[in-house]
């Protein structure tokens, strides 16, 4: 059975183009992947000489994930679906936000900046934030523990952000301008990129 399914696909195919699809398939796996970062790599680089700060990004998504959380507060539990759509995108945005803090501004700061304990602080907030989305994800349909768990999550992203903002990101741009380095905001976006 199996041999004459492959015989009617080589035969329909030919022997020469089922090759080319399956190099052009894999060819195609390999670029999705890879460009992204590549792409990522050359835009942080492309923003540091030209001045751009490197914070500024993770500055939008603390707003854009702020305001994801008004939107999902204000959703009823009969538009479930629409709570499904904002669900996601906001852990979207968090894990590419997240990603991109975790693998390369906390480190900095761990070391660079010599501030590990403000780094391990920074990790645990990120931690309870994962706990609040499980359990918004188990509250999708319900009221009262989906609104609480956006209250909260929306809590611990507002004093996070406003420390990263007023505190840590002027101290990493300070690090970075004594430095003089395109690294950080190169690796900021690559680590971004890697959630496609």
């Amino acid at each position: 059975m199996m041999l004459a399914q492959n015989q009617i696909r080589m035969s329909i195919l030919g022997r020469g183009n089922s090759r080319t699809v399956w190099i052009g398939f894999a060819a195609g796996v390999v670029l999705s992947r890879v460009a992204p970062s590549l792409w990522a790599q050359l835009r942080g680089a492309a923003g540091s000489a030209l001045g751009e700060d490197p914070f500024a990004e993770l500055i939008r998504q603390h707003r854009t994930l702020l305001s994801l959380l008004d939107r999902m507060e204000q959703t009823p539990a009969s538009a479930a679906g629409r709570r499904v759509l904002l669900f996601l995108a906001f852990k979207r945005t968090i894990a590419k936000h997240a990603l991109a803090e975790e693998d390369v501004a906390y480190p900095v700061l761990y070391g660079d900046a010599g501030r590990p304990d403000v780094a391990e602080q920074l990790y645990r907030e990120h931690a309870d934030m994962k706990i609040h989305l499980f359990a918004l994800q188990k509250n999708l349909r319900e009221d009262e523990g989906w609104k609480t768990h956006v209250r909260a999550l929306r809590e611990e992203i507002v004093g996070h952000a406003r420390q990263e903002e007023d505190e840590i990101f002027p101290q990493l741009r300070e690090l970075r301008q004594a430095r003089q380095s395109s690294e950080l905001s190169r690796d900021l976006r690559q680590e971004e990129a890697f959630i496609v």
